[in-house]
């Protein structure tokens, strides 16, 4: 016996047939599996036989007809160029067969009466005289099927077919049914007694699968093809039709794909019951012993050992497993849908009773979509608390919502509620908002933990859509269960960040129900002081003590709902501080921390942030690009106060660019209801005065800085941080033609300003430098951008220095501090449109000089300075992160104010004017 793959086997028949055109007559046996290849084998001989003008007579056996006497010979017999005398032969075999009742399987061919064996003697010498006088191919498939009258005439041949041209392909396939095996081995006992050829089909060859492929893919794909059907011809074939109709080998099959269908029929075809094994395998996504897996098919241990032999030999199973992942879906995909919620919540229970880790069992609850028990609610809530330890909250949520279709109790349904909407808000807060009136509209049950997790979820939601009422209703809530010190850092940090400092400070002793003999240490707790001086930062920028209390907290805390406000607080305090490059660092942790969790409300919150660090580093195109990140990480629906940080950052980017469409398109976003009443709404608000004041809005930039003071004031507070609504309100009065009432505004915000506010004093400064005397105006300007550079802020600190080469005499260049993050440009690129500041008033300013490079303003200067250098309008407009229709505009109106032409005069002009 030898053993070809399918191609081979081809080619030494084909050999066989040649040879048998003169004789002798040869028998040739094929065995294989079940998909093994063995039709489609003879299929492609015979008609290679005929095309030789070979005659071929074919026939395939069937169980269904093991009991019709000469169904097979009756096939055989139907080709057209037969004599009549075989077809009355034939007549004569039906006849004995109907007088005697056999030519069924019953009994075997060995057994049969005179009167059948005379008339399968008589068409066995017609059809050997045929084949002496022509070359004769008789195929027979799945031949161990053959009633036992056909089986009768092919023996009787194959003992006499050596003196003829007769070349005769029997085919038996592989069968593991006991009842079968007799059958099988019997027939082929019969043939094998004598002169014969045994092919056992080997499957397909890597070469072979090439070959199919006709050069239709490229190198690598005819390997995937062959390691993933393990060269089975009916599953290449399969995983050939799905790479030819989408293109990819290995992808997730889908329940109508080629693959799919044709391993549900490979596995429908054997004669154990490999489906449904299959099934549960696929189902469990791993190794199952035998007695288990008997269990769950319900049958017998020694059928379910043997169908996992036949799964491994097939090439399917490795070690008890399948063999890739794409196998395991397709089993699954080719199961029927309720078939499938069967067999995982059997494999659900199994490994509930062996006491299998929650989250195991549990996947197999979620796959079902169905918990029909009671024990199945702890054991999704475990498998939640598990996922999110693990960084999948998605899988956290699936398990919660199915536990709450199998609650009973009306505590469960509230503790159940509470979770989801604590876990759904880092991924949809619109979806935890859902959650939270379900909530409500249950009946209280007034238990502590209950209370606890349904507080926690209420405040989160409510620092979220800014409403402080209902926060302050939850922190009560919280404070009164004694939270531990951190969770009182966080509470307290949190409604600093939204809605400004408390009057009452973080909670103490004497809010909780620590005992009073605790109150001193309370109120020394560490904790709590670190969240004092943090908060300081707002109203004081850059104080030690608040970056000291940062830098605490930021090595502290990880990152959780209860601590986000905090560590946001703490990074922006480095900001502040000028420590940029240190605050970065600890932004990067923390955004790679809310990416590894699926914590999407994390990083749309982090990214919004940290924009407008970066605009106020200077890099107003990265700003941008960060701002416009975040906002597509949430869903409109999902956005809530927290949506004026990147809104506001965008907008002053595009304001800097003096893209002011692009700008005014942002001013139609419809924000969440009360929204300008928290902290990040009162920074929009103060971006929306700016990008007022840049186009000329004057009036409506005075109402927008007012209302900033106003907003502050009735919180009792004065955060610059936040809004130093003096110096914008300064500066627009300023605008106005107004001075004095200029000089006022920005020597009340320097009084203010604490020493360490670099940032507030340095816009304080400006003004008044501008608004001034022009004599103390190179002084004072000086001074202004010294503290911007100290603080960090490159942006005004480059505003700044331009506003110093505009004066009269001589230009001066102040230095500014290193951007964060990446290098994306040089200075000049980053910073070069700013132009939030109107042109200086005729009684504020001295008047450059008519037609010179000082009545261009910032954006039109850089524009033009990279015009002379021989940039084309989309390279500028590359470099500028700028349209190519603004730099279009730029240039026209450079060449109106400098009186020239156009490009090739701008070099000259500039270089005169240095």
């Amino acid at each position: 016996m030898t053993e070809p793959d399918p191609d081979r086997a081809l080619a030494f028949l084909r050999e066989r047939l040649a040879a048998g055109r003169t004789g002798p007559g040869r028998l040739i046996l094929v065995s294989g599996g079940v998909a093994s290849g063995r039709t489609r084998l003879l299929d492609e001989f015979l008609d290679g036989a005929v095309r030789e003008g070979v005659r071929a007579l074919s026939a395939t056996a069937a169980a269904d007809e093991r009991t019709l006497a000469g169904g097979v010979i009756d096939q055989l017999l139907a080709g057209p160029d037969l004599p009549p005398a075989a077809a009355e032969e034939a007549a004569h075999i039906m006849a004995a067969c109907a007088d005697t009742g056999r030519g069924g399987a019953a009994g075997g061919p060995g057994t049969a009466p005179p009167a059948l064996t005379n008339a399968v003697w008589r068409l066995a010498k017609v059809l050997l005289e045929e084949a002496r006088q022509r070359p004769t191919a008789l195929v027979v498939d799945d031949v161990h099927l053959a009633d036992s009258a056909s089986l009768l005439l092919l023996q009787h041949l194959q003992r006499r077919l050596r003196p003829t041209r007769l070349t005769m392909v029997l085919s038996l396939r592989d069968t593991t049914r006991p009842e079968d095996r007799d059958t099988r081995l019997a027939c082929r006992t019969g043939f094998t007694r004598h002169p014969h050829h045994h092919l056992r089909l080997a499957p397909l060859s890597e070469r072979s699968v090439r070959d199919l492929l006709d050069g239709r893919a490229g190198d690598g794909v005819p390997a995937r093809i062959h390691h993933l059907a393990a060269g089975n011809p009916l599953l290449v074939d399969a995983l050939i039709d799905d790479y030819l109709t989408i293109g990819d080998i290995g992808a997730a099959p889908a329940a109508g794909s080629a693959f799919t269908r044709a391993l549900a029929s490979y596995l429908d075809r054997w004669d154990l019951p490999l489906t449904e094994v299959a099934g549960v395998l696929a189902v469990h996504g791993g190794r199952v012993p035998a007695a288990l897996l008997a269990a769950l098919v319900g049958i017998e241990p020694g059928v379910a050992e043997e169908a996992l032999d036949a799964l491994t030999r097939s090439g399917l199973l490795t070690d008890g497993r399948f063999r890739h992942a794409v196998i395991e879906s397709a089993v699954l995909a080719g199961l029927a849908p309720e078939a499938r919620t069967a067999a995982q919540l059997r494999a659900a229970e199994a490994k509930f009773r062996q006491t299998a880790p929650a989250r195991e069992v549990a996947a197999h609850l979620v796959a079902a979509g169905s918990a029909p028990a009671r024990w199945t609610v702890p054991v999704l809530r475990g498998a939640a608390e598990q996922a999110v330890a693990e960084n999948d909250p998605d899988f956290a949520v699936q398990s919660l919502e199915l536990a709450l279709t199998a609650a009973d109790t009306t505590t469960g349904k509230r503790h159940l509620l509470a979770e989801l909407a604590h876990h759904t808000w880092r991924m949809a807060p619109s979806a935890s908002r859902r959650y939270l009136e379900a909530l409500r509209e249950l009946p209280a049950d007034g238990t502590v933990p209950t209370a606890r997790g349904e507080a926690a979820a209420t405040a989160r939601q409510a620092l979220w859509e800014g409403d402080e009422t209902a926060w302050r209703r939850s922190r009560r809530t919280l404070a009164a269960m004694a939270p531990d010190p951190r969770t009182g850092t966080g509470l307290h940090l949190a409604h600093t960040w939204w809605f400004g400092p408390l009057e009452d400070g973080p909670p103490a002793a004497a809010e909780s129900t620590m005992p009073a003999e605790s109150a001193v240490l309370a109120a020394d707790d560490p904790w709590r002081l670190t969240a004092t001086a943090l908060s300081g930062s707002w109203a004081r920028p850059g104080d030690p003590a608040s970056v000291d209390a940062a830098e605490r907290l930021l090595r502290s805390c990880r990152l959780a709902d209860d601590t986000l406000e905090a560590l946001m607080t703490a990074v922006l305090a480095l900001v502040h501080a000028g420590r940029t490059q240190d605050a970065e660092t600890w932004w990067r942790s923390l955004k790679a921390d809310a990416d590894r969790r699926g914590a999407v409300t994390w990083q749309a919150v982090l990214t919004g942030m940290w924009s407008s660090a970066v605009l106020r580093s200077g890099d107003v195109s990265y700003a941008a690009d960060l701002a416009r990140h975040a906002l597509s990480l949430l869903p409109p629906e999902d956005w809530g106060a927290a949506i004026c940080d990147p809104l506001g950052t965008l907008l002053l980017a595009w304001t800097e660019a003096e893209e002011y469409e692009r700008a005014a398109d942002l001013l139609t976003h419809e924000l969440p209801d009360g929204v300008l009443r928290t902290l990040p709404g009162i920074r929009f608000l103060r971006a929306r005065g700016q990008y007022l004041l840049a186009t000329g809005q004057l009036l409506a930039a005075v109402h927008d800085f007012t209302e900033c003071g106003r907003l502050l004031a009735a919180r009792g507070t004065d955060l610059p941080a936040v809004a130093p609504w003096r110096a914008d309100l300064a500066a627009a009065h300023l605008a106005l033609g107004d001075p004095a009432a200029a000089r006022r505004l920005a020597a009340g915000q320097l009084a203010l300003a604490a020493e360490t506010d670099g940032c507030t004093r340095g816009l304080a400064l400006r003004v008044l430098a501008l608004a001034g005397e022009p004599g103390e105006r190179r002084g004072t300007l000086r001074q202004a951008a010294g503290k911007f550079t100290e603080c960090g802020h490159r942006w005004e600190a480059y505003r700044t220095s331009r506003m110093l080469d505009r004066l009269p005499q001589r230009r001066v260049a102040v230095p500014a501090p290193r951007m964060p993050g990446p290098d994306r440009g040089a200075m000049s690129r980053s910073v070069a449109s700013v132009s939030v500041l109107p042109r200086l008033s005729a009684t504020a300013r001295t008047e450059p000089e008519a037609g010179g490079a000082d009545a261009l303003s910032t954006a039109e200067l850089r524009v033009a300075e990279l015009a002379a250098l021989g940039r084309t309008n989309l390279e500028i407009s590359g470099s500028l992160s700028i349209t190519v229709s603004t730099v279009e505009q730029h240039l026209t109106r450079v060449y109106r104010k400098l009186g020239i032409r156009g490009r090739s005069q701008l070099a000259a002009h500039l270089a005169a004017e240095d």
